[in-house]
């Protein structure tokens, strides 16, 4: 009816912000090391070799320094099957957690919090 709201819409805010996520101009497009202090917005562009080894040796330095349960990949929801087969082979491989979907989807993630306190930094 023409003036009436719709009161059962079928979308989320995630939804409606995900074209900007797609076609934003923030949008990062290759791989960004951080140059300066945490929050200062100050990035270099490095390759994607260069990006890939930081990341694999982070990963040992973290299970051989802490413990392999100190490696989280969280769940998200935009990965297909074959990249969650794919993560969840590798996190069992090295020894890491991942979280429950729920634990991470709605308005609060309520697993994160009921276990570690807090949900991001």
């Amino acid at each position: 009816m023409e003036g009436v709201p719709d009161m059962n819409p079928m979308g989320c805010q995630k939804g409606v912000g995900w074209t900007r996520l797609l076609d934003g101009e923030e949008r990062v497009l290759y791989p960004l090391r951080r140059v300066g202090e945490r929050g200062e917005g100050r990035w270099e562009r490095v390759t994607w070799d260069e990006a890939c080894t930081e990341i694999a040796d982070a990963i040992l330095d973290a299970a051989e320094e802490i413990g392999p349960e100190s490696i989280i990949a969280p769940s998200g929801c935009n990965l297909g099957t074959l990249a969650l087969v794919g993560r969840g082979k590798f996190m069992q491989l090295v020894g890491g957690l991942t979280f429950d979907l729920n634990a991470e989807m709605n308005d609060f993630a309520a697993g994160q919090y009921l276990t570690w306190g807090c949900s991001t930094r």
